[in-house]
């Protein structure tokens, strides 16, 4: 409790370490119980194959987070820890529940995209999931941006309506996101 911050991030990071550690050791399990020809010297072996793979995925997935995380440790510096709740919740509000249609999406579309490359159709079904997308997205942009402050004031209480006006300004940026 004395580390403040820091003990936030810190509860964070073991948060997410031990959930995949959790989820992780039983699969490789298994896994290795299913395909009896798998062995430590092939793993080496294929990971030596692939090393220039995390070299450069790493970087990009630091960025990535980088760039998602920095708004929280920077709004209360400059806004105080109000301002970061505010700008936090209308974050959470706006970007889950598109994250999830978004990353079911994906799922969904890779392996249909491999199979569309070796088709020679990836253009077309990547056209085709653009605007599928942008009309499922549009609609709840649009609410958002007419009526959040309203939502907010509703759900959350008069003293949040300032996180709906945020969130009118993020719906556009979810509406790009998608896309």
């Amino acid at each position: 409790f004395s580390l403040g911050g820091l003990g936030i991030a810190l509860g964070f990071i073991t948060g997410f370490g031990v959930s995949a550690f959790i989820l992780v050791a039983p699969a490789l399990g298994e896994f290795y119980k299913e395909s009896p020809a798998v062995s430590w010297q092939g793993i080496r072996r294929v990971a030596h194959r692939h090393r220039n793979f995390p070299l450069y995925s790493s970087w990009s997935g630091v960025i990535n987070n980088i760039s998602q995380y920095l708004p929280y440790f920077i709004l209360p510096i400059y806004f105080g820890p109000a301002g970061a709740g505010f700008f936090l919740l209308a974050n959470r509000m706006v970007f889950s529940p598109i994250s999830l249609v978004v990353r079911a999406t994906a799922d969904v579309f890779i392996p249909y995209a491999a199979d569309a490359r070796k088709n020679g159709t990836l253009g077309d079904l990547t056209a085709k999931l653009v605007k599928n997308m942008a009309t499922l997205t549009a609609i709840p942009v649009v609410i958002l941006v007419t009526i959040s402050p309203q939502i907010f004031q509703r759900v959350f209480g008069e003293a949040w309506e300032l996180s709906g006006t945020l969130a009118q300004i993020l719906a556009v940026s979810v509406f790009f996101n998608v896309i």
